[in-house]
């Protein structure tokens, strides 16, 4: 890995944006960690650096959707997040087959059921991690 990537997104707690993944972080913390995300994907198919840090990227979406809150107060960070990670599976196969071993697939599945954009979402994500 590029060492320039690792501080763009981190595995670590104590940096990068993991952080804001957790389940204690504040919901503007988290949308930001999702647009951060977002960007960092539709970047991936275009600069060797961010692609570096793409599985790293994706393990903080996976932990922001696993953390959000099933009543919807997170609806734009999941949206985000959701987007982010089916752009992400879109352009690598590696980092698809990361996501279908972090599970990605079954959260998308479950997520559908909050229906509107993220429901749609979440059925692009699986869409894209059935391809």
């Amino acid at each position: 890995m590029n060492p320039q990537s690792r501080s763009i997104v981190s595995s670590h707690p104590q940096d990068g944006l993991a952080p804001a993944a957790s389940s204690g972080a504040k919901p503007p913390a988290r949308l930001a960690l999702a647009t951060a995300l977002l960007n960092l994907s539709v970047s991936a198919s275009s600069s060797p650096l961010v692609a570096d840090a793409a599985p790293q990227a994706v393990s903080a979406g996976a932990e922001l959707l696993l953390n959000a809150d099933a009543a919807g107060a997170d609806e734009d960070a999941a949206f985000r997040c959701l987007v982010a990670l089916a752009t992400f599976a879109l352009a690598s196969e590696e980092v698809k087959a990361l996501e279908r071993d972090l599970g990605l697939d079954d959260v998308a599945k479950a997520m559908k059921a909050r229906g509107g954009k993220v429901g749609d979402a979440a059925k692009d994500l699986e869409k894209a991690l059935a391809r």
